[in-house]
């Protein structure tokens, strides 16, 4: 195939060289040789099921920058970054819905409501190899200044790589990063003494929790960056939790 699979003229999604696609349902799914996913041009698109790890050639999982590409949403699908982002959005309407994003994920859409965030349901965020090859990016996630982004559910787990970039300077709580029931792992043991293990700034914080792993981490001082300080807002029922201390 030429690497495009064209959706009944409402759209066009475009995967990596090599791939195998085809249509099942309202679903799309690319097998195989997929170097990528980048959507370009589509609206009211979904995917369903689909690997899109991004291995040979530096095309990332799915990106979504440019044209008019929005309202698109991923279900049960795995974005593996090890070349480049594994997830790159700046479009609105973009949901993940119990997806795995392995590497890093970067920007979300600086949305105006609460309609055309960037939201992401029961979703799984790790820095896990694939195939020996570690993961692409410093960070889980990183982001500066989308507003309303929604993270409910999920879980973030950094091994090697920092947990997350969230820095907002948004004054009011429904434009700050929504981050709601969400579990925080950070199993790390390299970062050096007084390191912060993520940063967190411009956020609503409701019933997450914070688990440090490494045995030493409260005597090494371990810390989320930002995480106390006013820009952030507490919603309540959120905790930190050394497992060793």
């Amino acid at each position: 195939m030429d690497g495009e699979c064209d959706r009944q003229r409402r759209g066009r999604s475009r995967a990596g060289s090599g791939d195998d696609c085809s249509d099942i349902g309202d679903a799309r799914r690319c097998t195989d040789g997929v170097a990528g996913a980048a959507v370009s041009a589509v609206t009211a698109q979904s995917a369903r099921g689909l690997s899109a790890p991004s291995r040979g050639a530096p095309a990332r999982g799915v990106a979504a920058d440019s044209g008019d590409s929005g309202d698109c949403t991923f279900t049960d699908c795995t974005f593996w970054g090890t070349t480049t982002w594994s997830v790159w959005v700046t479009k609105p309407g973009f949901t993940f819905t119990s997806c795995n994003i392995y590497g890093s994920f970067a920007h979300g859409y600086d949305s105006p409501d609460d309609k055309n965030a960037t939201k992401f349901y029961n979703c799984t965020f790790e820095d896990k190899p694939y195939n020996g090859k570690p993961p692409y990016g410093n960070f889980l996630v990183e982001t500066n200044g989308a507003k309303r982004m929604l993270f409910s559910k999920c879980n973030f787990i950094s091994n090697t790589k920092k947990l997350c970039w969230f820095n907002s300077s948004a004054k009011n709580t429904e434009e700050k990063f929504q981050l709601d029931n969400c579990a925080f792992t950070i199993n790390n043991a390299n970062l050096p003494d007084n390191d912060f293990a993520g940063l967190i700034r411009g956020a609503a914080l409701k019933n997450c929790t914070f688990t440090f792993t490494h045995p030493d981490a409260k005597k090494k001082r371990y810390h989320i960056g930002g995480y106390g300080e006013s820009k952030n807002v507490d919603l309540g029922d959120n905790k930190t939790i050394f497992k060793h201390e």
